[in-house]
């Protein structure tokens, strides 16, 4: 992802390429209990246009649920807006996506698929890092 990252601004600087759409440091916390559900975490970033994340899933689990932690909890929501050139972060205690239903032999050192869905009909699958509930976060 970095080298990506440094490829596609120095394109910029060069005027060669338009910023393209990026997804990266996608990983997964296991849950501490067996059979609750797992979260998704990641780093997006716009491309030229102002698409929207509006949803992930992954053959490994039974269903995914993009939510946002907030004081009294947390709730679901739908869409993600990813706006041109602008940063949108997936993390712990924020913005994630919860995992229902993980297949069991998902284990911490193993990669997940997630496939990332946007408004504009692009797909995109990643292999998001697998990390047991104790453990830091990868990036």
């Amino acid at each position: 992802m970095r080298a990506a990252t440094a490829a596609t601004l120095a394109g910029l600087l060069m005027g060669c390429q338009p910023p393209q759409r990026e997804i990266g440091d996608v990983w997964v916390r296991l849950p501490a209990v067996p059979g609750r559900p797992a979260a998704a975490y990641f780093h997006a970033t716009g491309g030229v246009q102002d698409v929207a994340i509006t949803g992930i899933t992954s053959p490994r689990a039974g269903r995914a649920e993009m939510h946002e932690s907030m004081a009294a909890g947390m709730r679901p929501i739908a869409t993600v807006a990813l706006d041109a050139g602008q940063d949108v972060r997936f993390s712990p205690a924020g913005r994630h996506v919860m995992l229902y239903d993980v297949d069991p032999r998902v284990k911490p050192g193993t990669t997940m698929p997630l496939r990332f869905a946007f408004s504009d009909g692009i797909q995109v699958t990643l292999d998001a890092k697998v990390v047991a509930a104790a453990d830091p976060a990868p990036f």
